[in-house]
């Protein structure tokens, strides 16, 4: 038991040679753990404030590209409009283009028929 406490002791004098040797106190390395520690805490605190502020700005592009989305389709939209306006404008101006060509062959058969009946 004598040896064993022998044993003891001098591991524990080793040890604190070896914290003298480097110039730190058992204390110290309390301390320095502790710190250690509260710097982990805020850097994990400070990755949480930037996941959060990651996910809010995820959202807000988000957001903005559903009203660059809707304001596109908008703009698609109104000028299909304008286009669909432009065509039937041109449709019924050819039209009217026809019915008038129609009219003057219809007048020139007319007139065909009428001498050929002399």
């Amino acid at each position: 038991a004598e040896e064993t406490d022998n044993e003891s002791e001098a591991e524990d004098a080793d040890d604190e040679l070896k914290v003298e040797e480097a110039g730190v106190e058992p204390e110290a390395e309390g301390a320095d753990a502790l710190c250690r520690h509260e710097r982990i805490r805020e850097a994990e605190s400070e990755t949480g404030r930037t996941e959060v502020a990651l996910l809010g700005s995820e959202a807000k592009i988000g957001k903005m590209e559903r009203e660059i989305l809707h304001y596109d389709l908008s703009s698609i939209e109104e000028t299909l409009g304008k286009v669909v306006q432009k065509l039937k404008v041109l449709e019924n101006e050819e039209n009217a283009t026809l019915r008038k060509k129609l009219a003057e062959k219809e007048v020139l058969l007319d007139l065909t028929r009428m001498e050929r009946d002399r």
